[in-house]
């Protein structure tokens, strides 16, 4: 419901459009979906039956690992300082979230949040490097393809008929639907395709701290004031470092 949500937000971009979307501009969007936000969204919720909410938060900082690790594989070279910038960024993510009974994890969660953060980090880079048209036109095949996918498991295991959701339920869903999932990755994937590699894989934790803070606002959460702001600034040098150095880069390049 989540991706079908999101899939109507970016229905009226397809159909506006369609006549400029050739037929493999629709396929590699939607295989890119099922990776990106299919895919990763069947790993992410399998992983909540083993693992404890802080325990996910805590291994979703090894994304940009991910990120830099597909980045080196499509230029064929692996970037030291791109690396090092990657693994401060994750560290800064551990400072976030880290708590002392955070590594009693069941392997099989660990896992499922792994691949999780994998099919999440190759379907940036292959939107970055393989879908050149604008990206809301190109969204509702992408959602569409992910929320396919989602549904095959959901028929397969899932007892339909017993669902019955509340006015609420289906109000957070909506919610999620079509703010954070439709118009939150709609943004992501626009910024991916402007920002360099070394960018986009240390902004993978920024939404760490960033969600800390919503907690704390909205749900009272309570965190380590210490840790926060050490991790908080630790991710922010990454992140001012990366686009520092991809504009180094590039004038360099352009040389």
């Amino acid at each position: 419901l989540r991706l079908f949500f999101a899939s109507l937000v970016f229905l009226p971009f397809f159909i506006l459009n369609k006549e400029k979307i050739s037929k493999n501009d629709f396929i590699k969007a939607s295989l890119i979906g099922i990776i990106q936000f299919g895919l990763m969204y069947l790993f992410y919720i399998r992983a909540y039956h083993y693992l404890k909410g802080s325990e996910i938060a805590l291994l979703t900082t090894s994304t940009p690992m991910f990120v830099t690790i597909v980045s080196s594989i499509y230029s064929k070279k692996i970037d030291l300082f791109q690396t090092f910038l990657t693994i401060l960024a994750i560290a800064g993510g551990l400072f976030v979230v880290f708590k002392e009974n955070a590594f009693h994890f069941a392997i099989v969660g660990v896992i499922f949040m792994e691949l999780s953060n994998w099919t999440f980090a190759l379907g940036q880079i292959l939107w970055k490097k393989h879908v050149n048209l604008n990206s809301a036109k190109m969204m509702f095949p992408a959602y569409s393809g992910a929320c396919l996918i989602a549904l095959v498991p959901c028929l397969l295991f899932s007892d339909i008929k017993s669902i019955a959701l509340t006015p609420w339920q289906l109000t957070s869903i909506l919610y999620l639907g079509l703010i954070p999932t439709g118009l939150g990755f709609y943004l992501w994937n626009s910024g991916a395709k402007k920002a360099s590699d070394t960018t986009l894989a240390v902004m993978n934790n920024l939404k760490i701290p960033v969600g800390a803070l919503f907690a704390i606002i909205f749900f009272g959460e309570k965190i380590n004031l210490k840790s926060f702001s050490i991790g908080f600034l630790i991710i922010l040098t990454a992140i001012i470092a990366s686009i520092l150095y991809g504009k180094k880069k590039s004038k360099r390049e352009s040389i």
